[in-house]
């Protein structure tokens, strides 16, 4: 439902958004928030993101 937040971070990319539960309206979300890492990898024959692990935070 959007409201997202991304942001770079040392050498991530972090996107925060909000969760909504069932019944919520878009202006009250009650799921409280999630943080996803992205990190830059290198693939086969181009970079790639991937979701770190959630200890990489820190």
């Amino acid at each position: 439902m959007g409201h997202d937040k991304i942001t770079a971070e040392k050498d991530a990319i972090v996107r925060e958004f909000p969760v909504y539960k069932q019944g919520d309206t878009n202006d009250k979300p009650t799921g409280g928030n999630r943080k996803i890492i992205y990190k830059l990898t290198q693939g086969e024959n181009s970079f790639q993101l991937k979701v770190a692990p959630k200890d990489s935070s820190k």
